[in-house]
C-alpha cells in the first residue's frame, strides 16, 4: 500500500534532514585550453577597441558632407601624401568651348558650354564670368560644364569667361593659375539674330544648323547673306519656289516681315494706329522677343502659306500648313482694270465678316454685306467669301474669292503674317 502524498510541513521537514552532495573537485584547465581562452580573450578586445575607434569622430570634427552625424559616423583620420583635388587630373585640358573663341558676336542667349579632357567631380571645377551674370552653371556629363543666363546679356556687352586651376593644382608655373580664358563680345540687334531666334519659336519655316551658339549674329549686309546660309535649312522638303525666293538669311524681306507681324499679333504688340502691326525691329519687339525665346513660347498657330495661281485657268489657291498642304480650291480673281496684284504679301488685317463698298473697274460705286472670312493681304486686296456661279477664272473687282466652305477653311490658317503669293497673269480669252 503507498503512502499517501506528502503535507508542505512534511516535505520541509524531510528536506531539512536530507545530506549535502559531496563536494566537486576544481581541476586545473590543460595548457591547450588555457591557449585558446587567450586567443579568444584577445580577439575580442581588439575588436572592442576598433569598434570605438571607428565611432570616434576625426579631430576635424566634421561629419560627411550632405549627411546626418548620428546615422554616418566619420572614417578615422587618415596619413597619406598630398593629392590633387578629387576628381582633378593634373593634365587636364579644356578640348571646347561654346560659343566658339573668337567669335565676332554672340547671342545675347548664349549658353557657355565647357569640354574637358578627361571627366572631374561635380563642384571640382569653378567657372567665373565677368561682369557676374545670373544663371545656373551644371554639369550634365563627367566632361561637360554649362551656364545657363536667366535673363539675356545686354546687347552690347563684352563677358569674359575664365576657368581657373582647382587650389590643389594651382602651383603649376608654365601656366599659371588659369586653365582657360575667353572673351565674348554680346551683339546688338540683328536681322539674323531675329531670324534666328524667330526660326527657334516657329515664326519661320525654317530651322537652325549647327551647334548652339555657332550662328554668326553680328549686324551684317546682304554681301554676307551667301556665308550665313549654311546656317539655317528648310524645315520641310517640297515647299514651293515662290516661298523660298522670299528668304534671304541676314537680310529683311518679305518672309521675315510676316515672321515679325506673326509674332507682333501673337504678343499684342500693336502700333496703335493703322496697321495694327508694323512688322519692326523696335526696343518693344526685341524685349519680347528676348523673353519669348528664354521661355521657350512658341508660334500657337504653326507656320503656314498661301498660293494664289492665275495662269493657267483654272485659277487656283493652295494652302500650306507646318509643310502639308490642308485646302486646294479654285478661286477668282480680279478682271482687267482691277487685276489682282502679283507678288508676295503678308497678311496684316482680318475680319470675320464685312461690309465692302468701293468702285468697280468702271467707275462703278458697289456694296457688298456680309462678306465672310477676310484676310487683307495688300490695301484694300483680301482672301475671302464670295458667292457665285463659277470659280476658276476672273470675276472679282481685284479680291480673291473663294466657294463659303474654303474661305471657312482658309480662315483656319491664314492668320496675321501669313504670306500670300499671287502668281501670274490674266490670260488673254479669258472670260
Amino acid at each position: 500500500m503507498s503512502a499517501g502524498p506528502r503535507t508542505p510541513v512534511e516535505q520541509r521537514e524531510l528536506n531539512r534532514h536530507r545530506p549535502a552532495p559531496p563536494p566537486r573537485s576544481r581541476r586545473r584547465p590543460s595548457k591547450a585550453v588555457a591557449r585558446r581562452r587567450l586567443t579568444l580573450v584577445i580577439f575580442v578586445g581588439l575588436g572592442l577597441a576598433v569598434g570605438i575607434g571607428w565611432a570616434i569622430p576625426s579631430q576635424g570634427g566634421g561629419e560627411l558632407p550632405g549627411r546626418d552625424r548620428h546615422v554616418s559616423p566619420a572614417r578615422p583620420t587618415m596619413h597619406a601624401a598630398a593629392e590633387p583635388a578629387a576628381g582633378v587630373a593634373e593634365d587636364i585640358q579644356v578640348t571646347s568651348v561654346t560659343p566658339p573663341v573668337g567669335s565676332p558676336a554672340i547671342s545675347p542667349l548664349a549658353l557657355f558650354t565647357i569640354e574637358t579632357s578627361k571627366p572631374v567631380a561635380p563642384g571640382t571645377l569653378h567657372p567665373q564670368l565677368s561682369p557676374q551674370v545670373q544663371g545656373t552653371w551644371s554639369q550634365p556629363t563627367p566632361t561637360e560644364i554649362v551656364f545657363a543666363p536667366s535673363r539675356p546679356l545686354p546687347f552690347g556687352s563684352t563677358e569674359t569667361l575664365t576657368l581657373p586651376f582647382p587650389s590643389a593644382s594651382s602651383n603649376r608655373p608654365s601656366q599659371g593659375n588659369t586653365l582657360f580664358q575667353a572673351t565674348y563680345h554680346v551683339s546688338g540687334p540683328s536681322v539674323v539674330l531675329a531670324q534666328l531666334l524667330l526660326s527657334e519659336l516657329g515664326y519661320l519655316p525654317l530651322r537652325v544648323v549647327g551647334p548652339p551658339g555657332s550662328v554668326p549674329v553680328t549686324n551684317e549686309t546682304s554681301s554676307s547673306a551667301a556665308n550665313l546660309q549654311g546656317y539655317f535649312s528648310w524645315r520641310w522638303p517640297d515647299l514651293p519656289a515662290a516661298l523660298k525666293q522670299a528668304w534671304e538669311p541676314g537680310v529683311d524681306t518679305v518672309l521675315t516681315k510676316g515672321a515679325v507681324i506673326s509674332f507682333e499679333r501673337v504678343h499684342g504688340l500693336t502700333t496703335g494706329s493703322w496697321p495694327m502691326y508694323a512688322g519692326t525691329m523696335g526696343p518693344q519687339f526685341w524685349s519680347t522677343l528676348l523673353s519669348a525665346s528664354s521661355a521657350g513660347q512658341y508660334d500657337p498657330f504653326g507656320f503656314s502659306y498661301a498660293l494664289v495661281t492665275k495662269d493657267p485657268l483654272p485659277e487656283r489657291i493652295t494652302v500650306w500648313h507646318e509643310g502639308q498642304v490642308v485646302l486646294t480650291s479654285p478661286v477668282n480673281t480680279g478682271i482687267p482694270g482691277g487685276a489682282t496684284p502679283d507678288g508676295t504679301f503678308p497678311v496684316y488685317q482680318r475680319y470675320r465678316s464685312q461690309t465692302m463698298h468701293g468702285f468697280t473697274a468702271t467707275g462703278a460705286p458697289y456694296v457688298y454685306p456680309n462678306v465672310q472670312y477676310v484676310n487683307y493681304f495688300k490695301g484694300n486686296f483680301a482672301i475671302h467669301a464670295f458667292k457665285r456661279a463659277a470659280y476658276g477664272f476672273p470675276q472679282s473687282q481685284g479680291c480673291v474669292e473663294l466657294p463659303i466652305a474654303a474661305a471657312a477653311t482658309a480662315w483656319n490658317y491664314l492668320h496675321y503674317g501669313t504670306l500670300v503669293t499671287v502668281s501670274g497673269h490674266v490670260p488673254k480669252g479669258a472670260p
